[in-house]
C-alpha cells in the first residue's frame, strides 16, 4: 500500500510516496471522490507539471485535512496506485475495501455539492450528486469507521446544513451515516447482517466507466477474491457470481430474474453459456432484491440447501409447493392441472 507523506508535501510541495506493507501500515486518512479529466495519475508525479493539473487540490486539501488529525498520511486512488501494472492494479482493487475499512478517517468529496446551497435546496442538490450514481463509492462509504461529508470548497457539512431534509431517527448514529441512508436508503450500522440480494440490491442502481468494473468494485462487499480481466466485458458479473456461491448458500443470489417482465425475461433465456443463463451480466436485476430465507416454506429448517454449479448447470436441492389449476402462477403461466413447482428460499420484494 502506498501513502503520501504528509510532512514532507507541505514542507516542500513534494508528492512523496512510501510503501508499506501488512502490520507496518501506518494510521492514515483516505479520499473517497468522483474522478475528474484532470487527475493526478503515478505517472503524472513523475513530472513537475502535475502541479497544474486540477486533481492536484485533492492531494493539497487531503494533506491538509491530515495534519487536522495529526496524521502523517493519506492515501487516494488516482496517484497511489500504478495502474500501468496489472498486477499492482488487481492487488489493489482486491485490498481497496480492506484499506477504506481500516482508514481513521474517509473523507467524501462532493464536488458538485456547492458550500453556497441554501438549506431549503440541499435535498434537491444533494440527490444529484455524482458521488451518489458510482459504483466504486458504493464500498468508500459502506467499510470506513468514520466518515466526513466535503462540499466543494472542502468545507466538513454538519447537520446545520440538512435542516430541511427529513433523514431517518438514528440513536447515536453519526449525522453522516444518517444522511447517506436518508439518500441511497442504505443503512451503514447493519453492513454485517446484509445478505448477498441486498448487497446487489445496493450497486443496481450504480454505474462505472468500464463494464468489468460494475463487477470488481463489489469484490469486497462480497467478501470474494478473483483476478482481474479487463477485456472480459459482461463475463465479468457472473464470474464474480460465481465466486461468491462457492462461499455462500444464500438463495438471494438466485433471484436475479424476479423484477424483470416476462417478455424480457424469455428473450433473455436463449442459447448462451450454462453461467450466463443463469447470472445476469450485472447487478440491475437485483433491484429491491432482498434475498432473505423464508423459515416458513419449509417448517424446521434453519438455513438455505446447499447449491453448485457444476459443467452441467446448476445442481440444487429444492422444497416444491404444489399450484392448483387455473391460478397465476411464479412461471408467469396458468395451467389445467395440478403443477409442483420448485421454489428459491428467499423473499425479494420491489422496494
Amino acid at each position: 500500500m502506498r501513502l503520501i507523506n504528509v510532512k514532507a508535501f507541505i514542507e516542500s510541495q513534494i508528492v512523496e510516496l512510501h510503501e508499506f506493507f501488512g502490520d507496518d501500515i501506518p494510521h492514515y486518512v483516505i479520499l473517497s471522490h468522483t474522478w475528474g479529466k484532470e487527475e493526478v495519475t503515478f505517472r503524472d508525479l513523475q513530472h513537475p507539471a502535475h502541479k497544474e493539473k486540477a486533481g492536484y487540490a485533492k492531494i493539497e486539501q487531503m494533506c491538509y485535512l491530515a495534519i487536522q488529525e495529526q496524521l502523517n498520511w493519506i492515501w487516494i486512488d488516482t496517484c497511489c496506485i500504478d495502474k500501468s501494472s496489472s498486477a499492482e492494479l488487481s492487488e489493489a482493487i482486491n485490498s481497496m475495501f480492506t484499506w477504506y475499512e481500516r482508514a481513521k478517517t474517509c473523507y467524501i468529496y462532493l464536488e458538485d455539492v456547492p458550500s453556497s446551497v441554501p438549506k431549503e435546496d440541499m435535498e434537491e442538490t444533494f440527490r444529484k450528486a455524482r458521488w451518489l450514481t458510482r459504483g466504486w463509492t458504493l464500498q468508500e462509504f459502506i467499510a470506513p469507521r468514520r466518515l466526513v461529508l466535503l462540499n466543494s470548497d472542502w468545507g466538513a457539512m454538519t447537520m446545520d446544513d440538512f435542516e430541511f431534509v427529513g433523514l431517518p431517527p438514528g440513536m447515536g448514529l453519526p449525522f453522516e451515516s444518517r444522511v447517506l441512508h436518508c439518500f441511497t436508503g442504505i443503512d451503514r450500522s447493519t453492513r454485517g447482517e446484509a445478505g448477498v440480494a441486498r448487497i446487489l440490491s445496493w450497486a443496481a442502481r450504480r454505474q462505472t466507466t468500464r463494464r468489468e468494473d460494475m463487477a470488481y468494485c463489489l469484490l469486497g462487499l462480497l467478501g470474494v477474491n478473483m483476478p482481474l480481466l479487463y477485456g472480459e466485458g459482461d463475463n465479468a458479473f457472473p464470474r464474480l457470481l460465481e465466486e461468491v456461491i462457492k462461499k455462500s448458500n444464500s438463495h438471494g443470489i438466485l433471484a436475479a430474474w424476479y423484477n424483470l417482465p416476462y417478455d424480457q425475461l424469455y428473450r433473455d433465456l436463449g442459447p448462451r453459456h450454462s453461467t450466463s443463463y443463469i447470472f445476469p451480466s450485472s447487478p440491475q436485476p437485483y433491484r429491491g432484491c432482498i434475498g432473505e430465507l423464508i423459515d416458513a416454506l419449509v417448517p424446521g429448517r434453519s438455513h438455505s440447501p446447499h447449491f453448485s454449479l457444476t459443467n452441467a448447470g446448476l445442481s440444487i436441492e429444492l422444497p416444491i409447493i404444489m399450484i392448483d389449476p387455473e391460478q397465476k402462477g411464479p412461471l408467469y403461466c396458468s395451467w389445467k392441472r395440478p403443477v409442483n413447482i420448485p421454489i428459491l428460499l428467499c423473499s425479494s420484494p420491489r422496494v
